[in-house]
């Protein structure tokens, strides 16, 4: 074989190693491509079920927060209570005169709050008003309104000094002429001109009862 020829076979050995290196290089890199998408998607996943385990995390703890603020606001009116015990001050409550309750209430904010039925209802509203007038020295009736529905509604009392026991709806402020036998948003409730409340046969006044 002449120098040419070897020369030729030479360099056409070289070149077919060559071929088989990229094409191993090629195939070693595609599979670790490979294994890195799989790692990525399996991170991505890893991420969504974190994610998803944060939202139900932060589910459980606002949970827990306003239980925790229920709580609270329990105690402190508890604490409040036993302070007035203590001071004897529950003792020393006053019958108010009409101005003293029309300056009360406007000055007082719980018809202010939003309604629900869970955790703030119509007994919620009264009992707060109540604790609040008491908390100011106003003698207050807190009242429990038996309606044919079966399901008890609550509201307030006064026993003002110029007019006599007179009743109030806390959630709204408005003046309540209590009677058996009304209805009492559509017959009882004294509200504005212009505006009235639809009759609901499971709204009668059965009876009520004053706890002062």
């Amino acid at each position: 074989m002449n120098k040419n020829k070897k020369i030729t076979v030479i360099g056409a050995i070289i070149i077919i190693s060559l071929s088989m290196t990229s094409v191993s290089g090629f195939h070693t890199i595609s599979q670790s491509i490979s294994v890195i998408e799989q790692q990525k998607k399996n991170i991505e996943n890893d991420l969504n079920d974190v994610n998803n385990n944060l939202i139900v995390v932060n589910g459980q703890i606002s949970t827990i927060n306003n239980e925790i603020n229920h709580v609270v606001e329990y105690l402190n009116e508890n604490i409040s209570e036993l302070e007035k015990l203590q001071s004897c001050k529950r003792y020393e409550m006053q019958d108010p005169t009409y101005s003293d309750i029309i300056k009360f209430l406007i000055n007082d904010k719980t018809n202010e709050k939003s309604y629900d039925y869970d955790t703030f209802n119509c007994a919620n509203y009264a009992q707060e008003v109540n604790n609040n007038a008491e908390s100011q020295g106003i003698r207050c009736a807190y009242v429990e309104v038996n309606l044919s529905g079966g399901i008890p509604h609550a509201c307030i009392a006064f026993n003002i000094i110029d007019k006599g026991i007179v009743y109030y709806e806390p959630q709204t402020d408005e003046n309540v002429n209590l009677g058996i036998g009304k209805d009492y948003w559509a017959d009882c409730v004294v509200i504005s001109p212009g505006y009235y409340y639809e009759s609901d046969p499971d709204n009668i006044v059965e009876g009520f009862t004053l706890y002062w």
